[in-house]
């Protein structure tokens, strides 16, 4: 009987409620060095990302073309390209002179602005000589003044000539890249799809292709705008 009754009597489990203190350590520092990993090469990821608009700019140029006429992929693709440099090369061309010739005018009428800017310095000091502080020649105050400008240019010079060189291998590498991603499409497509598990590869691969058609048409719709606006402005002016 109290064997009976010993056995009828639910066991009692005693779990241990203390926290583990290893898994949530090392979430932390796991999450801690993605962050700063993210952060290490946050450059990189978005030149990559502006190569793959590039490459997708070039894809949908290229499917175009071979659409529309009777073209190999490869030649359309070389027009893709030669067609983006070309209108590139007309945009510098229809922008870039007016700026220079209104920069030479400037330049040309800087000195008679800043003759009539001393003379009138001269005369609020003759007139009132404490409102610039008691100077005795605000000519040379003037002059002292863009003497301090110029050598502050001239300190910038080595870090703004490093920076663009930067930027110009930056712009180099964004093409290079979008330039060949456009060329093999599927191949890197299934080189970033091989990183994640066999079972979710087919859901990766639908998201990534609704990626890259959501992608196509914000490109589509930005050149929209830009020419719309372009034109808007041009006719304003």
């Amino acid at each position: 009987r109290r064997e009976a009754r010993r056995l009828s009597t639910p066991a009692v489990v005693v779990t241990d409620q203390r926290p583990r203190i290893g898994p949530i350590l090392g979430a932390t520092v796991t999450t801690v060095l993605l962050i700063w990993l993210f952060y290490s090469v946050a450059e990189v990821l978005l030149l990559l990302f502006i190569a793959v608009i590039v490459s997708l700019y070039l894809g949908s140029v290229t499917d175009f073309l071979v659409a529309r006429l009777p073209v190999s992929r490869p030649l359309a693709f070389t027009a893709a390209i030669f067609l983006t440099l070309g209108s590139i090369y007309v945009l510098g061309a229809l922008l870039v002179p007016p700026v220079v010739e209104q920069t030479q005018q400037l330049l040309s009428v800087l000195p008679n602005y800043i003759t009539a800017w001393q003379e009138a310095l001269t005369r609020v000091a003759a007139r009132f000589p404490r409102l610039l502080g008691g100077a005795p020649n605000p000519q040379t105050e003037l002059v002292n003044a863009i003497v301090s400008q110029i050598e502050g240019v001239a300190a910038k010079a080595v870090p703004t000539a490093l920076s663009l060189g930067h930027q110009i291998v930056n712009v180099v590498s964004i093409l290079v890249m979008g330039i060949y991603m456009a060329l093999y499409p599927g191949l890197y497509r299934e080189w970033l799809i091989a990183l994640f598990p066999p079972v979710h590869r087919d859901t990766v691969r639908d998201v990534m292709r609704d990626i890259g058609t959501t992608l196509k048409a914000w490109i589509q719709a930005q050149l929209l705008a830009m020419t719309v606006l372009a034109a808007l402005t041009a006719l304003g002016l």
